[in-house]
């Protein structure tokens, strides 16, 4: 039994991993690609989008309409236009 225990642990910790492994690189992705476009708070908007993408199935999408929402309607003098 404490075999069988320590397989189903060691499988849904691999899991968990990777799935954290993969919200860190949405996260950095996110943030170089909202640093290049200039857009408000990308740090902020980085960290929600990996947040977000932990949750699984949704995350993601849920994120990308947040951020989507976000950037189109962030005043146009925080974007840097004058």
């Amino acid at each position: 039994m404490a075999a069988l225990t320590e397989e189903v642990f060691d499988r849904v910790g691999g899991f968990m991993l990777g799935n954290l492994l993969t919200s860190v690189m949405s996260g950095v992705g996110t943030f170089i690609w909202l640093t290049f476009f200039g857009v408000p708070c990308p740090l902020l908007l980085a960290l929600l989008v990996a947040l977000f993408d932990l949750v699984p199935t949704i995350g993601s999408t849920v994120a990308g309409i947040v951020v989507t929402a976000a950037v189109t309607w962030a005043p146009a003098s925080a974007a840097g236009s004058a």
